[in-house]
């Protein structure tokens, strides 16, 4: 059981960063679209953290056509905590911890808590991408892609008491015949989270 009394069916967790401080002058750095330049390595662990958790996924649930969209959710996920979190800093630690629980009333949820050590943000007042004046922005089109192709509900950032912040992403699952675990239908709308 988790601390809300919901039944962890499942859980997997990933680090990005926290590397040795003394090892950052030595890293390679790519440009990023941002501006400044992004450590190579945060790239590259980036990437193999993605593939753990798709095989995670892969292992518990019958992804069907939801893979490459749980791929691209899943990339725009670990590099918002390289880029937006922790501003590509590789000494800062980045988490990610992905379980299938079932919730007190019987439903089954894919929940992602990331955890990083950027500042809270106002979920509200990040620009929606497809305005005509935000079509060029840098910031936002993750979120929306987060919401849409993976099909999270994306709750409020959480402070951790000056050491980063906590957001939590959660899609319900079903369960079809013979126990196969299957993400449910990306919903019209965000839907329902899971209850506390």
């Amino acid at each position: 059981m988790n601390h809300n009394g919901h039944r962890v069916i499942a859980e997997g967790e990933w680090v990005i960063g926290a590397l040795p401080p003394e090892l950052d002058q030595g890293f390679e750095r790519i440009p990023y679209s941002r501006g400044g330049k992004t450590p190579m390595i945060l790239n590259e662990m980036g990437s193999v953290v993605r593939e753990q958790i798709m095989v995670f996924l892969r292992t518990y649930l019958q992804l069907n056509g939801d893979e490459f969209p749980m791929k691209l959710a899943m990339e725009e996920i670990i590099m918002n905590v390289i880029h937006h979190g922790n501003e590509q800093i590789p000494y800062l630690e980045g988490r990610i911890v992905c379980s299938i629980i079932r919730d007190v009333r019987g439903a089954l949820w894919l929940v992602l808590e990331v955890y990083d050590q950027g500042k809270v943000f106002d979920l509200d007042a990040v620009p929606e991408c497809t305005d005509t004046e935000n079509l060029e922005a840098t910031t936002g089109r993750g979120l929306k892609l987060i919401r849409s192709l993976g099909g999270f509900h994306i709750e409020p950032p959480v402070s951790l008491d000056g050491r980063g912040k906590l957001v939590r992403f959660t899609r319900p699952i079903v369960e079809k015949d013979e126990g196969v675990l299957e993400l449910a239908p990306v919903p019209k709308d965000e839907g329902e989270c899971p209850a506390e």
